[in-house]
């Protein structure tokens, strides 16, 4: 039934999307949730159970600003991108992740300079926790994981950072 919401109470504790829909402002749900069509999810949004979603899903607010040279420190209050710009050699600090899974994308937007981001702890098991961007589109994906008991941040992919350790 195009266009129509399907929502099951507690008892069942399903939903179900068939068109082109919007949610904003805070959201949750519990149990299976299904998506079709062209979704946006923007606001506070947790789904606990089993997502499937097919066509377009756009999720919003997933912007981290960068801090410039000045704050310096990364949020690591949610996950996202942080698009990085420089007007010269510059630093930024991250400090440990807000949770286990939590993912973030660093990347050089704008360079006139090196970036130099120095993480609370090692991303690798070379115990690197430097990530120097070098080059505009230099960017590096960190995920929250526990290592040890400790959470830390680990590099899920990396395409032209240089990684070292201070």
């Amino acid at each position: 039934m195009p266009g129509s919401l399907r929502y099951t109470s507690a008892t069942g504790e399903r939903i179900t999307v068939l068109h082109d829909v919007t949610f904003s402002g805070t959201n949750t749900h519990s149990g299976a949730t299904t998506i079709s069509g062209t979704t946006t999810l923007s606001g506070a949004t947790t789904v606990s159970g089993a997502l499937t979603a097919s066509g377009a899903v756009n999720l919003t607010g997933l912007a981290i600003t960068d801090p410039g040279n000045v704050t310096k420190a990364i949020p690591v209050t949610k996950e996202g991108v942080c698009a990085m710009t420089s007007a010269g050699a510059e630093t930024r600090t991250l400090a440990i992740p807000a949770h286990i899974g939590q993912s973030m994308v660093l990347v050089c937007d704008t360079y006139v300079g090196d970036i130099v981001v120095t993480v609370a702890a090692a991303v690798n098991v070379a115990n690197n926790n430097t990530l120097t961007f070098g080059v505009v589109s230099d960017a590096c994906e960190l995920v929250g994981v526990s290592v040890g008991g400790a959470l830390v941040w680990q590099i899920g992919w990396n395409d032209g950072v240089a990684l070292s350790t201070v």
